[in-house]
């Protein structure tokens, strides 16, 4: 599952227009999550790492109708083409996105070269061609599609945003699970990074503690104070300060409007003032924040902090996580990077009333950490 995710190792390696290659970042960023036992001996691998629940319409509409979840229905060619192969190897056999089309879906996979009876009739039913790409619909317990068909779904970030409203439509927003909706912006902004990865911008914040800035500064992501596109948070030295560098997204969030959430929320209890990384964050962050909360980069080098005495140490970053988690590098990269942001500050905050840091993973990977749902 890999341990934690270094800032420095966040940036999208593939900045091509190959979308292939770009979706195959993009799961690999947030891919982490937990497979069901079992899932570890695949079928096709046209279907990924998905327990079909069925292979047929009739049975799969039967089910939803009983267990009250929409149909998640795979028309796949099998043995495909490298789209086909490049779908279920990719996308559907990212850990989080399998968990929701096994667990918030009755899911039924059909191939459409038509090998079957039960295939054949799919195919005319829902007049889905042979031979062809994959397609996904989406349907209510009758079998109508709860979406406009649409064909060259093959990333991600359109699948997840499809399968959200999807669910919205068949129930109510209030009943898709909080884990389900973050995920699915966690791979939008990720999608849009490998796109345009120059959109990425960094601020430092410097401040007394950085356990307590790195926590006030992850409530940013949080509904409550505008769901902030951080993308990393790190704790570390520069010079004399204890700061926590801050990736984020800058065409949806300018430095500028950050430095406002952080002015304006509970963050400035906890937040010093900014490193400015460029002039022009520097006049920004003195307008919004004044002078007195501007200060230089003074560390020349790593060796300045470590001739200090103070180098950052990893059991400092995410500290209310690693702490819960008794610095279990196995158990914590369960956790995407965004997923460590949010939950290390909820658990820092250790409050009783609103949004709960179990609420932001996955019932699967709270079973990986050993956290029992009550």
């Amino acid at each position: 599952m890999g341990s934690f995710w270094p800032k420095r190792k966040l940036m999208m390696k593939n900045v091509s227009g190959d979308v292939k290659g770009a979706e195959s970042d993009v799961v690999a960023s947030v891919s982490k999550g937990v497979q069901r036992s079992g899932s570890d001996n695949p079928g096709p691998v046209e279907e990924g790492l998905v327990q079909w629940a069925h292979r047929d319409v009739d049975k799969a509409l039967e089910d939803s109708r009983f267990t009250q979840k929409p149909v998640f229905l795979l028309f796949q060619e099998i043995p495909g083409c490298a789209t086909c192969t490049t779908f279920g190897r990719v996308v559907l056999s990212s850990p989080r996105l399998v968990e929701a089309i096994e667990t918030l879906f009755v899911s039924c996979v059909i191939n459409n070269r038509g090998q079957t009876e039960s295939d054949r009739q799919a195919l005319q039913r829902f007049g889905e061609p042979m031979l062809n790409n994959p397609v996904v619909r989406l349907l209510e317990s009758e079998g109508k599609d709860l979406l406009p068909r649409k064909g060259g779904i093959y990333s991600a970030s359109e699948l997840l945003s499809r399968m959200h409203e999807a669910l919205k439509k068949f129930s109510s927003s209030s009943s898709i699970p909080t884990w389900f909706s973050f995920y699915c912006d966690e791979v939008r902004l990720s999608w849009k990074r490998s796109l345009k990865p120059v959109s990425l911008e960094t601020a430092v914040f410097y401040m007394g503690c950085f356990w307590e800035g790195e926590k006030a500064l992850g409530l940013l992501t949080l509904p409550e104070f505008g769901s902030c596109p951080i993308i990393s948070t790190f704790s570390t030295w520069r010079g004399v300060y204890e700061v926590v560098e801050v990736e984020f997204e800058q065409t949806e969030l300018s430095f500028s409007s950050l430095l406002q959430r952080v002015k304006q929320s509970l963050s400035v209890r906890s937040v010093g003032g900014v490193i400015p990384v460029t002039s022009k964050q520097r006049e920004i962050a003195i307008k919004i924040l004044g002078s007195n909360r501007v200060v230089e980069d003074r560390a020349t080098s790593a060796e300045t902090a470590t001739e200090q005495g103070r180098t950052s140490a990893e059991r400092d970053r995410k500290y209310y996580l690693r702490q819960f988690l008794h610095q279990d590098k196995t158990k914590l990269g369960f956790l995407s990077e965004r997923q460590q942001i949010m939950t290390n500050a909820l658990l820092g905050r250790n409050s009783k009333t609103g949004l709960q840091w179990t609420a932001v993973v996955s019932p699967r990977q709270l079973h990986a950490l050993g956290v029992t749902q009550k």
